[in-house]
């Protein structure tokens, strides 16, 4: 492969994807008084998604770091959207559950955030999306290896 113009480039594409995306979250949690940053965002989901998740599988299946993902959650904590529960048997292991008050959140930003992703992938047919899939799939084990 020979080298490209920037603008060209896969990987530049995708984070110029990523960056507009998180863009129009932020404007759009704002705008909708959601009291949420991407971040905090993906954690409430992954949590959401759950019926018991620890620290750090959060950490792994977000792709964020340990210390990212322990900010991340204090802050939800303090809000009142998270809770840590201990793990009976082990006293250093606990499992994160939303509260109430982060279930209705989570149910309020998950509308605005389908119309985000649907925005994004607007004309675009459901087989060229699943070979969209595909492909990320395939770049993100081709590095792995």
């Amino acid at each position: 492969m020979r080298d490209e113009q920037l603008q060209n480039v896969y990987y530049y594409l995708m984070e110029r994807v990523m960056r507009r995306a998180r863009e129009i979250s932020k404007q759009t949690f704002a705008a909708n008084d959601i009291p949420l940053t991407i971040d905090q965002w993906i954690l409430l989901k992954r949590i959401a998604e759950s019926t018991e998740i620890s620290q750090t599988e959060l950490s792994e299946s977000t792709f964020k770091e340990p210390a990212s993902v322990t900010r991340i959650l204090d802050i939800l904590q303090r809000k009142g959207f998270v809770e840590r529960r201990p793990v009976s048997g082990d006293r250093r292991k606990y499992h994160v559950h939303l509260t109430s008050e982060g279930q209705q959140l989570y149910e309020k930003a998950l509308p605005h955030v389908v119309d985000i992703r649907e925005q994004g992938v607007e004309g675009m047919s459901g087989s060229e999306l699943e070979q969209f899939r595909d492909l990320l799939r395939r770049m993100y084990e081709n590095l792995s290896d």
